[in-house]
């Protein structure tokens, strides 16, 4: 019995880690709108970028700029909403078919619901005349994948209607949230250009998998054993 559980759990991992592992392009960095690099100081070294969403009503403006969305985290008991864009610049796109985005506190339907706080998010092409995607719910058919883990989220969305991508490729992230009453806290994304997330599996991907089909050969030999 305990061999059948070890095999079960080591075929369950390896199955999982063997999964289709998009390629990672490029990661993107916070430009304005003329492509300038700004909000350095809130950029990881891992291109995680902190961020907050205004609230003090109506648009706010690009983040970076003039020091939108770089502070926050003060109480709002006005009910407050506001909207702030951000633009991110990717180089090397050649290969690049989607965008994953990485997110930690993103309010969307069906990941972190709190009361009274909502965000959407627009995805603009490079010349900021084509919607890309716009999502306010993790099941909107622009999301090819979805994973969501308490409050951090996984999405991956597809290019597909804006190939080929410039060099360097410039989207327009917008962030609509409220009204809301509470703190406002800091948030955090991570958007990478990676490449076709269907693609063959590495070779230690595929190693994996076989280990996991091995271990599915284990547990169904024994159940036949136990049947005899």
């Amino acid at each position: 019995m305990k061999v059948s559980i070890v095999a079960a759990f080591v075929a369950a991992l390896a199955l999982f880690s063997a999964g289709s592992q998009a390629s990672v392009i490029a990661i993107g960095a916070p430009v304005d709108s003329a492509g300038n690099s700004v909000a350095a100081g809130n950029v990881n070294a891992d291109g995680t970028i902190k961020f907050y969403v205004p609230l003090s009503g109506g648009y706010a403006g690009v983040y970076g700029v003039g020091g939108v969305g770089l502070s926050g985290g003060g109480f709002n008991g006005s009910g407050g909403s506001g909207s702030m864009d951000m633009f991110l610049s990717f180089s090397s796109t050649a290969g690049g078919s989607a965008l994953e985005f990485h997110f930690r506190d993103l309010d969307l339907v069906g990941v972190n619901d709190p009361f009274g706080f909502f965000e959407t998010l627009a995805v603009y092409n490079q010349d900021m005349s084509t919607l890309i995607a716009y999502i306010d719910e993790a099941s909107d058919p622009e999301v090819i994948q979805s994973e969501t883990n308490s409050n951090r989220q996984k999405l991956l969305v597809n290019l597909a209607s804006v190939l080929p991508l410039g060099d360097p490729f410039i989207i327009k992230l917008r962030f609509t949230a409220g009204p809301y009453n509470g703190y406002n806290t800091v948030e955090k994304v991570k958007v990478a250009l990676v490449g076709d997330p269907t693609q063959v599996p590495e070779p230690a991907s595929m190693l994996l998998f076989t280990i996991g089909l091995l271990g599915l050969g284990v547990i169904s030999a024994r159940r036949r054993d136990l049947a005899a």
